[in-house]
């Protein structure tokens, strides 16, 4: 059982791109998104930005 994060860069010129990231404890998986999040601390939304989401445990790590 991992605990996944879905990250999410998104760019002005080539749309979106997504991918999961599977970690041992909830409290490493929590704190990726943080760390990522915690950057996006722009008024507007620059050319390029990544944001992170924490989905919970699952079997596996999604594959893209």
């Amino acid at each position: 059982m991992k605990h996944v994060v879905k990250f999410r860069e998104s760019d002005s010129w080539s749309g979106v791109e997504i991918w999961h990231r599977g970690y041992d404890t909830e409290e490493e998986a929590r704190l990726a998104a943080h760390e990522v999040n915690k950057q996006n601390t722009a008024k507007t939304a620059p050319p390029v930005y990544t944001t992170a989401s924490y989905l919970g445990p699952m079997a596996e790590v999604p594959k893209e």
